[in-house]
């Protein structure tokens, strides 16, 4: 999609990016306090569990891709079936022009 002239293009980059580094921030922050704050190992968040297939010297990478994939697919169930409101919802309060 081409937005006018090149600085736009660029300044949308530059969002894009700005907001991609943000949110692995925030990600990565609230790993960092989810592990923090469990004082029992069974009370850890499911990204702090999948950081203990990866070791020093040896990582579970079968395990960890398994965990992976079992923590992503309660997510991908609830976008997909909420899915038909998110698009009405983005086209709803679209403006043409």
């Amino acid at each position: 999609m081409v937005f006018g002239n090149r600085g736009t293009i660029l300044l949308l980059a530059g969002c894009q990016a700005l907001a991609m580094t943000s949110m692995g921030v925030l990600a990565t922050t609230a790993a960092i306090i989810g592990n923090m704050l469990a004082a029992n190992k069974s009370l850890s968040t499911l990204p702090v569990a999948l950081q203990r297939y990866v070791g020093e010297y040896k990582t579970e990478w079968g395990h960890f891709a398994a965990g992976a994939l079992l923590v992503s697919l309660p997510v991908m169930g609830l976008f997909f079936a909420l899915q038909r409101y998110l698009v009405g919802g983005l086209t709803a309060g679209a403006v043409k022009g």
